[in-house]
């Protein structure tokens, strides 16, 4: 996180009870680190949460919260909004209130960029990048939030990577909460994440195998709640770059793969490997949403948490044309 990320995170964190910071600090930390007050326990939070987009998604921040927030700050969005669309708006405003500190503070310094079609944005916030050179002029203060041109090949697939993490890991957290077995509140889960068309594919590779080929956002909802809801499958993803590539281009495809382990209550069932395609829709704050996604899933004896093969990345490799 930026300054002015950990700030606007320290701030809506104090809406929360002592016993849900507790609890959050807990999960954040896995009961590694110690905390005593309010304030140890938020500082404790924001430290070891790996962004900002991450920390908004957790369960405790509720919908509720981040709406009275927004609210608060005086922010005005639809009550129908979904959490992951509050969460864009909070990001936002605080980069807002960023920009606006910023422009008081110093004159004529401009961003690196043309325009939104120039730049790939991604869930998780924009990294700081240095401002082009030029002569006879000092470097702008560390606050100024620069944006990454998408020419740079290194840029982007650093914004790649970090688009690749934050999907994953918000997409398994979501599907996961939807487990009956698990005692927190389900996140949002619907057809609003995948595109109208998004297609399916199923692969079970399993004593009974089962493949199926899916079509519309709604089945395709259906069927992956299914999984979780009816089976109680839980999906660990490994998030390292072992377990994780991703691959784009500059016409704003994004394909990434992601394998992981298959668990039911305490029992580990086998290993699963996932494909995504990835698209962003203008409607909705160009979010990224699902176009196209297969899963496969094998029962085996796991002895170590699953990696890619070569195989594997090839195929995310030959999905986007360069």
């Amino acid at each position: 996180m930026d300054d002015d990320e950990k700030a606007g995170s320290k701030d809506l964190l104090g809406r929360l009870t002592d016993s849900e910071l507790n609890e959050l600090k807990d999960t954040i930390t896995k009961k590694q680190i110690s905390a005593y007050g309010r304030k140890e326990h938020i500082c404790a939070i924001v430290a070891y949460s790996e962004s900002a987009f991450e920390l908004l998604h957790r369960k405790k921040l509720k919908r509720d919260v981040l709406f009275q927030y927004l609210a608060d700050s005086n922010v005005v969005v639809s009550v129908n909004s979904s959490k992951d669309t509050l969460i864009n708006a909070i990001i936002k405003f605080w980069k807002s209130r960023s920009s606006q500190k910023n422009q008081n503070d110093v004159q004529g310094v401009k961003p690196v960029g043309q325009s939104q079609q120039d730049v790939l944005t991604a869930y998780q916030p924009r990294p700081q990048a240095e401002p082009q050179a030029h002569t006879h002029s000092a470097s702008p203060p560390p606050n100024i939030s620069i944006t990454i041109n998408i020419a740079s090949p290194s840029a982007t697939s650093l914004l790649s990577d970090q688009v690749g993490v934050a999907f994953a890991t918000w997409f398994y957290e979501m599907l996961n909460s939807q487990n009956p077995m698990l005692p927190n509140t389900s996140e949002d889960f619907g057809p609003h994440h995948f595109w109208p068309d998004v297609n399916f594919k199923l692969l079970c590779l399993t004593p009974h195998p089962v493949e199926e080929e899916i079509t519309g956002a709604e089945p395709t909802t259906q069927r992956l709640l299914s999984l979780v809801k009816d089976e109680q499958l839980l999906f660990n993803p490994n998030i390292s770059e072992e377990g994780l590539h991703v691959k784009s281009n500059p016409h704003g495809q994004l394909v990434l793969i992601v394998c992981g382990t298959v668990h039911r209550s305490n029992d580990c069932l086998g290993e699963f490997e996932q494909l995504f395609g990835l698209l962003r829709d203008p409607r909705f704050d160009n979010n990224w949403k699902v176009k196209f996604t297969k899963l496969r899933i094998r029962t085996s004896q796991v002895t170590a948490m699953p990696k890619l093969t070569d195989q594997a990345v090839s195929e995310v490799t030959a999905l986007v044309p360069v």
